[in-house]
């Protein structure tokens, strides 16, 4: 933390949020100018293992401030990609129509499997950079990093699902899992279990997120803007580079971890 007051010039508020808990254990907010502070939400159930998790969103803290100022761009979703996504899955889209669901109910699976895919893509290059960098850095986080590791694993090894993949645009799943299989492998590598990746093994995306893992284990690390580099290559492969684009966001906005 005190390495990013240093390189941020700002502090942090922790706020306990047990609301954050279906789609992260903690996430952060960068200061702005109608905040003095970058504001840390974590679910309060943690406890011991907070450390880690305040470490891995440290991490994105650091990684974007240390970019240029006018580098430090994010992902965003306008009503244009928001269109040419549902046009490139309107098959599936028409598919859930045919079998009675409302219009409103389509629009908000489409705006979260769209969301969840972009977060994936911005995500998961920054992430194994950190992992990285916590592992190689703090020792006495390692024990709670392993563990909340393959709790999120395990929560991405349930997408494998025929149920979920039957739900989901073929294009949006694919892509997702071929990302979870690159998230997959490498932790293997990092942490020394190759079972990690083991449930993708027999799967048409353990070859492709092999790929995408070791052009990052591989690379050098390019910090926040090699994680862009990174993010949109992965978009080019998977035919989603119009579905978002990168933007420097208002500070007060800046939702910069996950």
């Amino acid at each position: 933390m005190d390495h990013v007051e240093k390189v941020t010039g700002k502090g942090f508020l922790f706020v306990p949020d047990s609301s954050i808990e279906a789609y992260a254990n903690a996430t952060v907010r960068a200061a702005g100018r109608a905040r003095p502070f970058h504001m840390l939400r974590y679910v309060p159930s943690l406890g011991e293992h907070l450390p880690y998790f305040i470490a891995h969103e440290s991490g994105h803290l650091l990684r974007l401030y240390s970019a240029p100022e006018d580098n430090r761009k994010m992902p965003y979703i306008f009503e244009e990609h928001r269109r040419t996504a549902g046009y490139e899955v309107k098959d599936h889209l028409l598919k859930l129509a045919r079998l009675g669901l409302p219009e409103d109910v389509i629009g908000v699976m489409l705006r979260l499997w769209h969301e969840g895919l972009v977060g994936q893509l911005y995500n998961i290059p920054a992430d194994m950079r950190i992992e990285t960098w916590i592992k190689g850095n703090y020792p006495s986080l390692r024990p709670a990093q392993r563990k909340a590791l393959k709790m999120t694993l395990e929560d991405n090894y349930q997408s494998l699902h025929p149920r979920v993949a039957a739900a989901t645009p073929k294009k949006m799943y694919h892509a997702s899992n071929a990302i979870n299989a690159a998230f997959a492998i490498y932790l293997g590598w990092l942490l020394g279990d190759r079972k990690l990746a083991q449930p993708y093994r027999q799967t048409p995306y353990f070859k492709v997120g092999s790929e995408l893992a070791r052009s990052v284990w591989n690379g050098k690390d390019g910090g926040h803007e090699g994680d862009i580099e990174t993010s949109q290559e992965w978009a080019e492969r998977f035919g989603v580079q119009d579905w978002f684009e990168w933007v420097l966001p208002d500070e007060d906005q800046m939702e910069v971890g996950h």
